[in-house]
């Protein structure tokens, strides 16, 4: 009889094992750098920029095609200057002009790949911390479960009132519901993730292999930061490239109205000017936008000494109860209150830190090429 006792129980305890792991029934680990270049090459944004620099690179193989045509025909002798003009443009501005579209494309791709990876990066940051929370409210959710039934043994055994049992009853419900809210935030955080990577929303993991956390944060000084964007950044670059161009055209226009009184000397000159305050306003938002990327990071870090400080305060404080609890003179029950409030401190430094990656690892993307397509030209 006793051994008919044990096999009941093993074979409950592993039904109750394999109804736990139901709930977080996974299909594999996931890595997030090694799903990034997937996610790159699915990318729409990115398929359509290829588009648009295979077709500038059609123009410009036709443009230089054409180019001895219009050669031609100038050899030949063209009185009308508009006429002129127009052909030379025709033989050496538009094949530039091409370039000039295949270079801006081509650092837009890279920007646009960079927002991929920071969008995935910050949507997996998310995750862990909803898997954080997630984890901590299955605690919270046990140790319901274990006050409310430790009052129903009581209840027979004559220790404790129907009114307590309600009352843990009562405690014990609130509890779940709060996890399975807890839980579906976890699982749309999982589906949000998995639209980004290209893969079934309905995929599901057990193992996140990879924390993103910075503990303690390397600041270089603001003006390097703001140094490398002015060097660096898509927008610079691509207005210092349209600033050649417009003057390469103007060159254009110089050798049919070379006279600064002609209207389309003036025009040329004019788009010269435009380029390069284009250039200058570019510089100042990009100013604004290091600053108040820097700012963020310096403000977040700022805090992290507090958050390390509470959790040393609430590992100590558990500590204590441990001691208590081996001693005898604390029960199970208070033990894993503890850990949960140590749990919670964990999961809020945790989570700061986190956040310190993410505005560390944006304010880097900004210092490079960028990682925002909004802020390129249109027309680019």
């Amino acid at each position: 009889m006793k051994k008919i006792k044990m096999l009941v129980s093993a074979g409950l305890i592993i039904a109750a094992c394999l109804s736990s792991n139901t709930a977080f029934a996974a299909g594999n680990t996931l890595d997030i750098d090694s799903v990034l270049d997937n996610a790159v090459q699915s990318s729409v944004t990115i398929k359509s920029i290829d588009i648009s620099i295979q077709k500038s690179q059609n123009s410009y193989n036709k443009a230089v095609k054409d180019a001895s045509d219009y050669d031609s025909q100038l050899d030949k002798g063209v009185s009308d200057d508009a006429q002129k003009l127009q052909l030379m443009q025709s033989r050496d501005d538009a094949p530039a002009i091409q370039k000039n579209a295949i270079y801006q494309s081509t650092n837009k791709k890279e920007v646009a790949k960079n927002g991929v990876n920071f969008n995935i990066y910050q949507q997996y940051t998310a995750l862990l911390d909803a898997k954080d929370t997630l984890d901590t409210e299955q605690k919270r959710l046990n140790n319901a479960e274990a006050d409310y039934k430790k009052v129903q043994l009581q209840l027979d055994m004559g220790m404790a009132s129907k009114e307590d049992l309600l009352t843990k009853q009562s405690a014990y419900l609130a509890e779940k519901a709060k996890f399975n809210s807890v839980k579906r935030q976890y699982d749309l955080q999982t589906m949000q993730l998995n639209k980004l990577i290209g893969v079934s929303i309905e995929t599901k993991y057990d193992i996140l292999l990879k924390d993103k956390i910075t503990d303690n944060p390397y600041i270089r000084n603001y003006n390097d930061y703001l140094n490398d964007a002015l060097k660096n950044r898509a927008e610079i670059l691509n207005d210092q490239d349209t600033i050649k161009l417009k003057q390469f055209e103007f060159l254009t226009i110089k050798g049919v109205y070379p006279y600064n009184t002609q209207d389309e000397y003036k025009n040329g000159q004019f788009y010269i000017n435009d380029a390069q305050n284009t250039l200058e306003n570019d510089k100042i938002e990009i100013s604004i936008e290091i600053d108040g990327l820097y700012n963020d990071l310096q403000n977040k870090s700022k805090q992290l000494e507090s958050k390390k400080r509470n959790v040393e305060f609430t590992q100590k404080d558990y500590n204590e109860a441990l001691q208590k609890y081996n001693l005898g003179i604390m029960s199970k029950m208070d033990l894993d209150s503890k850990s949960v409030v140590l749990q919670d401190a964990q999961n809020s430094l945790k989570a700061l830190e986190r956040d310190i990656w993410v505005a560390q690892t944006k304010l880097n993307y900004a210092c490079g090429i960028g990682a925002d397509t909004s802020k390129l030209s249109s027309g680019n």
